[in-house]
């Protein structure tokens, strides 16, 4: 069994070094549709075999769903010390996608599960998260996505509720490099694009600044 959670891009850097032993995956889920009051219950899609943003597939038909099923609880951002905020009534696999139907607590029973619950509903927030362990996976060979992983098998371990989605980090870093290739692109110019150009603030400002500058071509 994993002794930590990574996403996917660290899974990769580890696949890629032949270190995964005791690594789980975190993948993205999103609301596929929200509930009454009177059910409490919101239905997820917790992953389908398209290509994501990563480069990475996981097909549909290697979900391991028993073990989770005997112990359905669903967390807060995978704080598995704290009391959960709902349970997984039920998942399965229909078609490409795998689904969850998770279920909420009253206020009388947990008020932070009835607040996630009203957040949802409310639509501030429809993110999550899957921790599964990669039980067969290989890197691709489709040469439009290098470094890819097909995950062929893999057992459904536990699902989070999250404000952000697991691999933002992965995706922000991503975006970094991009932006940094368009400031090297603007380097390049004649007349530098931003010689005349200041930005006040930290350093984490700044970037936010200078990548608002990069997309309006300044």
């Amino acid at each position: 069994m994993p002794q930590k959670f990574v996403d996917q891009r660290q899974f990769r850097e580890l696949a890629a070094a032949g270190d995964t032993a005791g690594v789980g995956v975190e993948h993205p889920a999103r609301v596929l549709r929200t509930g009454d009051e009177d059910s409490r219950t919101i239905r997820f899609c917790l992953s389908d075999s398209s290509v994501d943003r990563m480069g990475d597939t996981i097909d549909a038909a290697g979900w391991h769903l028993a073990p989770y099923k005997a112990n359905p609880v669903v967390l807060w951002s995978h704080m598995s010390s704290a009391p959960p905020i709902g349970r997984m009534v039920n998942v399965w696999v229909s078609g490409d996608r795998l689904l969850g139907d998770v279920r909420f607590p009253d206020a009388a029973t947990y008020e932070f599960g009835d607040q996630v619950f009203r957040l949802i509903r409310a639509g501030y927030l429809s993110a999550g998260s899957v921790g599964f362990w990669p039980l067969k996976f290989s890197f691709s060979d489709d040469e439009d996505r290098q470094f890819g992983i097909d995950f062929h098998e893999q057992e459904l371990l536990e699902f989070s509720v999250t404000p952000i989605p697991a691999n933002a980090n992965a995706l922000v870093q991503a975006a970094v490099k991009s932006l940094a290739r368009r400031g090297a692109a603007l380097a390049e110019r004649a007349e530098p694009a931003l010689s005349t150009m200041q930005f006040a603030g930290d350093a984490r400002e700044r970037r936010w600044y200078l990548a608002r500058a990069l997309r309006r071509g300044i």
